[in-house]
């Protein structure tokens, strides 16, 4: 699956607390190698990987060192399923390649492409799961370029049985809509109804014959333009919502642990965190919970180079840190401390358009709505590239509307603008600059929607650089 993320240290510690649990895997066309972040949870990892191919499997059973992960040669029955209806196939550029190059006409318009050796058993995915003595499955992964879906419908009621936590499919952003297609619309509404909710999705493009585009690999295969066509899902329980409370209050502590860890490995560190602050009380026997914190935490800044511990990093966002809307920088290089009062902007001189008037703080707009009324320029020689400015104006409108907000190099947009009107008091404006470089003045205009004047009082509370 594309949106598999490689091993984190979080699964790591998690599989480390498993014992004498295990993290059990089914993986449905495993073909190749089993993907490198299942390995993650250690010799606490128990798979069974099937696939069409027998001496696939047989190869991959040669050279598996873990004696709970086993693999089986066998056609897995997929029932009533049937292609997407209303295809492009036929239309797509990668189809006009496979044929000029007399390639098989892979999957819709044309017979499949046959496996080089296939399993000669044929068997249900149920069957399959109990021959191999599992009574229980934390993940389901499903790629078999084309019956998915119906493979999918055999596992009705046995998800619940098997206490299944989550299921990986491939799917197709096409169809008619018809019961039975092997399309996205169909798995959605089929997992839904099994108690799985969506967690992630991605998008393979294809583009058209007519224009053709640039691949994302290296042969032939999805492009950096075209309309959707096919992706991965990955469907996940949410024992967190409170429509799961019965669900969450008789999951083992083990099974929330490999919940939370499944959220790590699809790159939602948030939803991981939440398990455990949740289910804190229950986990911190067989788990340390702060470490587990910590961890997910680090994901979250993937990219920062000085992350900075859970606690630290949830009372910057109480304090409202920049951070959190601008992408500026590490936390741990702005301590609340570390910003400075910054001058580049004199409060007391604006720049005057068209009838606008001010004194001391009071303003009075021209008319028409949207009329920029009172402008303070920034001094830029004053700030660094990589510097980011915080303003906060305390705005209190006596008639009609104002807005303030931070003017673009174009001057005609603004990074961020707020509106206040009459009626809502003293309020504080807190705008947060992308890059102090990046927009040119505080911007203050008429918002009034009958085009009258408006009156206000602005007073500067803060500037400060960081």
């Amino acid at each position: 699956m594309d949106i598999l993320r490689p091993p984190t240290p979080f699964v790591r510690a998690v599989g480390a607390a498993l014992a004498p649990d295990w993290f059990t895997l089914v993986d449905v066309g495993c073909g190749g190698e089993l993907p490198n972040a299942w390995r993650a949870f250690g010799l606490r990892l128990r798979a069974l990987g099937l696939d069409s191919d027998s001496h696939e499997t047989d190869r991959l059973q040669a050279l598996e060192t873990n004696p709970q992960v086993r693999y089986r040669g066998a056609l897995i029955e997929a029932g009533a399923v049937v292609d997407p209806e209303r295809s492009p196939w036929p239309r797509l550029a990668i189809c006009e390649w496979k044929a000029r190059h007399a390639a098989l006409p892979a999957y819709f318009g044309g017979e499949a492409p046959a496996a080089s050796v296939q399993a000669a058993e044929t068997i249900s995915l149920p069957q399959a799961i109990a021959e191999a003595g599992l009574d229980t499955v934390d993940f389901i992964k499903l790629d078999v370029d084309g019956p998915d879906f119906g493979i999918l419908r055999t596992l009705d009621g046995a998800l619940s049985a098997l206490r299944v936590l989550g299921v990986g499919v491939e799917v197709n952003f096409i169809g008619a809509g018809g019961p039975n297609e092997n399309s996205f619309h169909n798995m959605d509404g089929w997992l839904r109804g099994q108690g799985f909710d969506l967690f992630d999705l991605s998008i393979r493009r294809y583009a058209m014959a007519a224009l053709p585009g640039r691949t994302r690999l290296d042969y032939p295969a999805e492009t950096h333009i075209g309309r959707p066509f096919q992706g991965d899902a990955v469907y996940l329980r949410d024992l967190c919502a409170p429509q799961n409370a019965a669900l969450a209050a008789k999951a083992s502590l083990g099974q929330l642990l490999k919940l939370a860890a499944l959220y790590s490995l699809f790159g939602l560190p948030d939803c991981a965190a939440e398990v455990l602050v949740m289910f804190r009380a229950r986990l911190e026997p067989q788990f340390d919970v702060a470490s587990g914190l910590d961890l997910l935490t680090a994901e979250a800044q993937a990219g920062d180079g000085a992350p900075v511990g859970y606690e630290r990093y949830m009372q910057a966002y109480a304090a409202d840190d920049p951070y959190f809307r601008l992408q500026a920088q590490s936390l741990r290089a702005r301590d609340p401390g570390e910003g400075k009062p910054c001058t580049a902007l004199d409060f007391d001189s604006p720049v005057l358009h068209g009838e606008a008037q001010y004194s001391a703080g009071d303003l009075r707009t021209g008319p028409g709505q949207w009329s920029y009324a009172a402008e303070w320029p920034l001094d830029r020689a004053m700030l660094s590239a990589d510097a980011y400015l915080r303003l906060v104006i305390e705005v209190e409108v006596e008639d009609g509307a104002i807005g303030v907000g931070l003017l673009n190099p174009d001057r005609t947009s603004f990074s961020e603008e707020v509106a206040v009107q009459a009626g809502d008091g003293p309020t504080r404006v807190e705008l947060l600059t992308p890059k102090a470089v990046a927009v040119v003045s505080l911007m203050a205009r008429n918002f009034d929607t009958s085009g009258s004047p408006s009156l206000a009082r602005l007073r500067l509370v803060e500037s400060t650089l960081f």
